[in-house]
């Protein structure tokens, strides 16, 4: 079958189970990013099972599909047209406009080719997150996890999408986990972190630790074996109870002297803490709970896994010592002062989030899985004293993720959005900013947002930028359509190709407005 985009675009019913194979798996070159992105999304609710949506997305995002190019609505326009582009006019952008395909030079500045357009990977691996998590069989777990991870540890895949792939990875063992499947999860992060060491090898370890503190390490990890006992061949506790589901919860006591041991007293002039210090995450204490050790043995795999990409991807271990010494906010000493990149930020969110989180439940109104939980009891008295946290560059980041996202609950989007426009220090902040403002639907929102998409594609990351435009798309409106008319051509293909989604987004609910109009003028 072959989709016809314009009438598709144009129909109040979402696709069908057989449009998003099409779409998704074809080698049809006409579809263009709205409908991609339709049929990406509709996945969720059309799939069949779980298991043919993870199934579907794993398959498109190992797609080779490198015909696939990058296509942006466009008619031709005058000169006095393309004048007022510039200077900021509308842009009449629709379904039913002819396509153009941008030039292979301009792709490539956004996606290798044969990797489709990064917009289109990077919510392929958000959805594999969020179905990873939602999934309780280990079996989907598992495939969505690998397909993950194959994606983080691409070095030629854009760091948009490493950086959703880093996210998913943390989710999807740490929700909806099942009692019996808990031997099996061990001995799976068993052998990757046995697979894991034999490819870096114990060399790296060294050299980033020095040996007597990697002889400690072993020592420590020594004694916690000798507090558990295994069964033959078997990464097992032949004897420790079941924790219950989702929970992995100790004592009150046992809770905080777990919070004691895995995340030190942060200092607030070094908001990054390298992992590379910590001697271990495991428990050496026999009194220790047995649910507490279970759970730690389980998250250590991925908290070394995730570590790995903590650390600058370029420079030895000189630079590494340098980074430690840092009491920067995320940069280097004043020796190298090159940036920790997002894709740093994100795992180092997502270890912190690991060490500190034993149950992944936020009591809110939003549904995603969060690289970090707000606070429970807060309040609107609260909001200065977390706006100060947020806005403090010198403030440990993960704290200022749990102050955002307080924040969010409590639906702050006028400090949220101040937080936006003034933070420098990490474009992973401000890029979870903006979707957060687009979950709260506010149009109070669209003012900062609209501000942040505006600045030019080499003064923001464009993640943050495309975080805006989609988040613009949720809360609608004129003003918004306005303002993403703007970018539908922006340099930055990620921006451009999110604002066009952003404004089909538009378009599927005001037409849905229409029809409830319609109805409601027959009664």
């Amino acid at each position: 079958m072959t989709i016809d985009a314009t009438a598709f675009l144009n129909r109040l019913a979402g696709p069908t189970w057989e449009e998003v194979q099409e779409c998704l798996l074809s080698e049809n070159t006409s579809y263009g990013i709205q409908v991609l992105y339709r049929c990406m999304f509709a996945v969720r609710s059309k799939a069949p099972s779980q298991k043919h949506g993870i199934d579907i997305l794993r398959q498109a995002l190992n797609h080779d599909d490198s015909s696939r190019a990058t296509v942006i609505p466009s008619r031709k326009r005058s000169s006095e047209e393309a004048n007022q582009e510039q200077e900021g006019s509308e842009i009449e952008v629709g379904p039913t406009k002819q396509q153009k395909i941008i030039s292979s030079e301009q792709n490539q500045k956004a996606a290798r080719p044969d990797k489709q357009s990064i917009l289109f990977r990077h919510e392929c691996c958000y959805l594999l997150g969020q179905f990873g998590a939602d999934v309780e069989e280990f079996e989907l777990k598992q495939q969505a996890f690998e397909s993950l991870l194959q994606v983080l540890d691409d070095a030629t895949e854009d760091e948009v999408t490493r950086h959703e792939a880093a996210e998913g990875i943390a989710a999807i063992f740490n929700n909806n986990l099942r009692d019996e499947d808990e031997e099996r999860i061990r001995d799976y992060f068993h052998k990757i972190y046995t697979q894991r060491t034999r490819i870096h090898g114990a060399a790296l370890t060294s050299a980033l630790l020095g040996d007597d503190e990697e002889l400690e390490r072993q020592e420590d990890h020594e004694e916690l074996d000798s507090h558990l006992t295994f069964a033959p061949e078997r990464n097992e506790f032949a004897d420790a109870p079941s924790p219950s589901s989702n929970t992995y919860e100790a004592t009150a006591d046992t809770d905080e002297e777990l919070e004691d041991e895995v995340s030190p007293p942060i200092e607030a002039e070094t908001p990054i803490i390298d992992a590379v210090k910590e001697k271990t995450l495991f428990v050496s204490d026999s009194t220790k709970s047995a649910k507490t050790l279970m759970f730690r043995r389980r998250n250590d795999t991925l908290i070394k896994l995730l570590e790995q990409y903590v650390l600058p991807s370029e420079g030895g271990a000189s630079e590494i010592e340098s980074r430690m010494s840092s009491s920067g906010s995320t940069t280097m000493s004043p020796t190298s002062q090159r940036p920790l990149t997002a894709l740093s930020q994100t795992c180092y969110l997502a270890v912190e989030g690991l060490r500190r989180e034993t149950a992944r439940v936020c009591a809110c109104q939003f549904a995603s899985y969060d690289p970090a939980l707000g606070e429970a009891n807060a309040t609107k008295q609260d909001i200065p004293r977390l706006l100060a946290t947020l806005s403090d560059p010198k403030v440990e980041l993960f704290q200022r993720y749990i102050a955002m996202f307080t924040l969010r609950n409590l639906n702050a989007v006028q400090p949220l959005g101040e937080a936006l426009l003034s933070d420098r220090s990490s474009p992973v902040l401000r890029h979870e900013i903006a979707f957060i403002l687009g979950q709260i639907e506010s149009e109070e929102a669209v003012h900062f947002l609209a501000e942040n998409l505006n600045l030019p594609h080499n003064a923001e990351h464009g993640m943050v930028r495309h975080e805006s435009a989609i988040a613009l798309g949720s809360i609608g409106g004129e003003s918004a359509k306005e303002w993403l008319r703007r970018f539908c051509h922006d340099p930055d293909v990620l921006v451009a190709e999110s604002c066009l989604v952003a404004l089909d987004t538009i378009h599927y609910w005001e037409m849905w407005e229409r029809e409830e109009e319609r109805i409601l003028n027959q009664r």
